[in-house]
């Protein structure tokens, strides 16, 4: 088994014990229909949280709270951009000291 798979199995043994259990006493058939019910069962849970007032309600107030700050954090992102774009223009590279620096 890859890493992955080491660590579903992992997960499953210390978190789901009593469904890894039960899914390794089944035969193909059964697996497949339990694979069915957790997909039936994963759309009503995403439609009922896509559907939940409250939640959406809260997301939209956090996303308008944090819209200022997300901006900032843009705009700082992007000038930071271009300053390296200037230094890269003028010779220096990401993480070289300016020698003026190293003498003052």
């Amino acid at each position: 088994m890859g890493k992955k798979e080491d660590k579903v199995k992992k997960d499953i043994i210390e978190k789901h014990d009593i469904f890894y259990d039960m899914t390794n006493a089944m035969d193909r058939e059964d697996l497949k229909s339990e694979l069915s019910r957790l997909a039936n069962y994963k759309e009503e849970v995403e439609f009922a949280k896509d559907n939940d007032t409250e939640l959406n309600e809260l997301k939209e107030s956090v996303k308008f709270i944090s819209g200022p700050y997300n901006d900032a954090v843009k705009v700082l992102k992007l000038k930071t951009a271009y300053i390296h774009l200037l230094l890269r223009d003028l010779g220096y590279q990401s993480g070289q000291e300016d020698e003026a620096a190293k003498e003052g």
